[in-house]
C-alpha cells in the first residue's frame, strides 16, 4: 500500500492524527532493524535536507517507512531531533546515512513505530 494510504489507515484509527511526510531514511536503514525496535534513532547529515529540498523533520511529526519501490511498510513518529555538528556524535550507536566529517552539521532523529 502506498503511504498515503497506509495513513488514511491510520487516521480511521486515530482521527486526531496530524499530516505527515516521508522519511528521508527509510531506504538507507535496514526495515527489519526498524520494525524489530533493534534500530530508533537515525544520524542524516544536514546536507542532505538541503540538497533534497526536503524539511527537517520534527518531533511528533509522522514520517512513512517505506521499501525501495515506494511501499509503505509502517508508520514512524519522531519522538525527538538533535542538532548538532557531527564530532558531538562521534560515539552514537545509531545507524548513519552519508558519511559526515568533523564540525558537518547532523541531525538526530530518534522514533517509534506507531502502525504497521
Amino acid at each position: 500500500m502506498t503511504p498515503e494510504e497506509m495513513f488514511k489507515q491510520y487516521r480511521l484509527l486515530n482521527p486526531m492524527a496530524s499530516d505527515y511526510s516521508h522519511a528521508i531514511f527509510s531506504t538507507f536503514i535496514s526495515w527489519d532493524d526498524i520494525l524489530s525496535e533493534k534500530v530508533s534513532s537515525v544520524l542524516i547529515p544536514a546536507a542532505l535536507f538541503e540538497e533534497s529540498g526536503e524539511e527537517l523533520p520534527l518531533k511528533d511529526d509522522i514520517e512513512a517507512l517505506t521499501d525501495n519501490k515506494g511501499n509503505s511498510i509502517a508508520l514512524l513518529r519522531i519522538t525527538n531531533v538533535e542538532v548538532a555538528p557531527f564530532f558531538l556524535f562521534k560515539e552514537e550507536k545509531s545507524p548513519m546515512i552519508g558519511n559526515p566529517m568533523g564540525d558537518d552539521i547532523v541531525i538526530k532523529l530518534k522514533f517509534k513505530i506507531i502502525f504497521y
